[in-house]
Parts: structure tokens; sequence; C-alpha cells
């Protein structure tokens, strides 16, 4: 069986509570992780070798925030599934997101008002 979006520490409590009872283990992780979200590289990487847990990741974009598409032209603030009027804007992605994304690029990115 697989788990998705657990932190390190329980899959690994998971996988000993499961292997105490002789029940069937997990072998398969799905986390989110991308070039903001990157925890998975301190703990789970190592984690899910150790225990021979595959390990798929969604989200690869940030949700789009990393596609480009969201440039800080005045057209975007407005626009699309970050602009002001999303009901996303400011909960799925922080303002320390978006901070990380215009320190990486030339042109600041849509920065959340």
């Amino acid at each position: 069986f697989g788990l998705s979006n657990y932190p390190a520490w329980k899959v690994v409590d998971i996988y000993h509570r499961c292997a105490a009872r002789g029940i069937i283990r997990p072998t398969v992780y799905q986390g989110c992780y991308n070039a903001i979200t990157r925890s998975i590289e301190f703990e789970g990487a190592a984690a899910f070798r150790e225990f021979g847990i595959r390990s798929y990741h969604y989200n690869p974009l940030a949700g789009g925030m990393l596609s480009g598409k969201y440039a800080s032209s005045q057209a975007n603030r407005d626009n699309g599934r970050f602009g002001a009027s999303s009901p996303i804007s400011g909960k799925a992605y922080s303002d320390r997101c978006w901070c990380w994304c215009w320190s990486w690029t030339e042109e600041p990115m849509l920065m959340h008002t």
C-alpha cells in the first residue's frame, strides 16, 4: 500500500507498526516536491531508501508558480490562478514562496499582496 503527504518520521513509524504486527508494509510514497517545497530531500529520501519505499512526486511547477506564466506584468496581477481575485491567492502559496521566486528571476514575478 502507499502513503501520501506524511512527514518522513510518520512514514517510518507506520512502517515499523506494520512490521511489528506482521502486516503488509508501505511500499510507495507520494509527496509534493518542487524547487520551493524540498523538505523531502532532508529526511524523506534517506528514509524511503532505507526501507525500500518508492517515492513519486506531484506539483513539479508549484501549481504553475514556476511555469514562467506569472510575470510581474500588470496584466497578470488581476488574472489567472494567482491573481488578486483568485480564491487560492495567498492561501495555497504564501508571500514567502512568491519572494523565493522573485529572488531567482531577473524580472520579479507577481508578488501576492
